[in-house]
């Protein structure tokens, strides 16, 4: 590998030969990589084409998911939220027994592999929140809630210093892989005083109906997430502490409607 120690120094490809950087030396390496003629005909990367076909998939699987549940994610999420919702749905997609390899999906009954995967990391819902919330869903009607059974704030909830209070917020999501596709309704509780108090049990109503329609017979999955946000009292004004840094959501249930 040759090494440039002259005066000109460039990264990428220039006449045939490809720059770059590496323990802070500049080094040349001729150009490589195949054609995008190769790539789409030549046998020897068929597996690469199946493999770039199912990241492709799994990619916008994720992006589809990360949009019908963004304003949860919006109030909790990590850096990395992207690479690892379409590394978990990379995992759904080899999950498909029905397809051949390079044209595997998203598959209902293999999106319960959502269920309980954490938005953020740096705040996993476990370790916030000490009581697991419960879910009831009607396809039928569309009605959904989650329900945080009664606690006592101070014992329960493993809050960030500086917190006054807090709230649970969630959301539910119909989506439809295949035709990529969604419908969303979320729900948010009041502020509650963090204290050596009980706090009564907290139902969050994300039903998918309008009130009107009683024969929606939901068939795509369902994803349901619950989340809680901290935020400090000044003089009557809540405020978010850190930017959200702190709050927790998680994927409390996923009903596959298989």
């Amino acid at each position: 590998m040759a090494e440039q120690i002259g005066l000109i120094k460039y990264k990428g490809n220039l006449g045939g030969l490809s720059g770059y950087s590496q323990g802070g030396k500049t080094l040349i390496r001729r150009a490589g990589g195949g054609s995008k003629e190769q790539f789409n005909n030549s046998a020897t990367m068929e597996r690469v084409r199946e493999n770039a076909a199912e990241f492709g998939n799994a990619a916008s699987s994720g992006k589809l998911l990360r949009d019908a549940m963004r304003i949860v994610i919006s109030q909790g999420s990590d850096r990395y939220l992207t690479s690892r919702v379409a590394q978990k749905m990379g995992e759904v997609i080899k999950k498909d027994g029905v397809n051949a390899r390079g044209q595997r999906g998203v598959l209902d009954d293999e999106t319960s592999l959502f269920e309980g995967f954490d938005f953020n990391q740096n705040a996993v819902f476990g370790r916030v929140v000490y009581v697991k919330p419960t879910v009831e869903i009607n396809r039928q009607t569309g009605d959904i809630s989650a329900k945080i059974p009664a606690h006592n704030a101070k014992i329960v909830i493993a809050s960030p210093r500086g917190a006054t209070h807090y709230r649970f917020f969630g959301c539910a999501s119909n989506i439809n892989f295949e035709q990529m596709d969604f419908s969303t309704m979320d729900d948010e509780s009041g502020f509650i005083e963090i204290g050596n108090t009980a706090v009564t049990e907290t139902t969050l109503d994300v039903g998918l109906g309008d009130g009107q329609n009683q024969n929606l017979n939901l068939t795509s999955p369902i994803f349901v997430a619950v989340g809680v946000s901290f935020f400090q009292d000044v003089n009557g004004e809540k405020y978010p502490l850190k930017n959200g840094a702190y709050n927790a959501v998680r994927v409390v249930k996923v009903d596959t409607g298989v």
